[in-house]
This record gives C-alpha cells, sequence and structure tokens, in this order.
C-alpha cells in the first residue's frame, strides 16, 4: 500500500483541498472547496491530478450563454473549420466586434484568404443576385 501524499492546500484547477476525509475503495477522499463559487464538494484525489475535476458540478457546466445567438451558429461554422484569429476563439468576443454591422442573408468573407478571420481581415458581404454587379461590402472598421 502505499502512503498518502498531503495535499492540503494546493489547488487543482478551481478546487482547493481543504482536508482529507477517507480513503474509499482504495480512493483517497478529500473535503474542498470550489473558489468560483465557495461551495463545498468532496472530490478523490485520482479525479483531481487526472483533470477529471476542476471544479463543482454547477460551476463546471456554466457556459458562454451565446449559443442562442443568431451569430452564435456562424462563429461556429468558422470555428469548426479551424479559420478564427486567436481574438476571435472566443465567440463573446466574436459577436460584440461583428454583431453591430450584421445583416441578414451577408456572409462573412476574408479580406486576405491567406489569413484566418479576423477583425481586420473580414468584411459582410451580400450574395451577388447578378454575375456582373459588383456585391455589396460591409467592413467592421
Amino acid at each position: 500500500m502505499s502512503k498518502r501524499v498531503d495535499i492540503t492546500g494546493k489547488t487543482f484547477g478551481n478546487v482547493l483541498i481543504l482536508e482529507y476525509l477517507l480513503t474509499k475503495n482504495t480512493h483517497a477522499m478529500y473535503k474542498c472547496k470550489c473558489i468560483l463559487c465557495n461551495s463545498f464538494i468532496v472530490v478523490s484525489y485520482s479525479n483531481l491530478k487526472s483533470g477529471n475535476t476542476k471544479s463543482c458540478a454547477s460551476c463546471g457546466q456554466k457556459t458562454h450563454g451565446m449559443s442562442k445567438h443568431p451569430l452564435y451558429h456562424r462563429w461556429r461554422v468558422l470555428k469548426d473549420r479551424r479559420n478564427l484569429s486567436d481574438d476571435w476563439k472566443d465567440p463573446v468576443k466574436f459577436i460584440s466586434d461583428v454583431e453591430s454591422t450584421f445583416k441578414e442573408k451577408y456572409s462573412l468573407r476574408r479580406v486576405d484568404n491567406s489569413k484566418p478571420h479576423s477583425l481586420t481581415n473580414s468584411f459582410w458581404t451580400k450574395p451577388r443576385t447578378d454575375s456582373h454587379k459588383k456585391c455589396e461590402r460591409v467592413y467592421f472598421t
């Protein structure tokens, strides 16, 4: 049987270890505190060490709340294509940058196709109705 390591006072993710409680089925169980919401939880050392537990259950389920926004789907498609600048990998930042110029039925295009979508490298464009007409463009900056 291996010796239990004292991890009291250490932090794993957003979980602060307060005290050792017991060993249950060969797993050391600890009383912990979620530093995001100050709630108390009991977690095994193996879950802390592996990274399976980084906060309490309620804080682990918190999201950005943007999934119902009309621009979220467009952001998700760009993210899945891995075609976003580091700034725009956060949906909140992307939506705040582009929503003031957003128009229905317009699509997001890049100024320079060799670079990812960003505030300075993207614009909205209306689909062409006639091939000989130039399409309407709306730039962010």
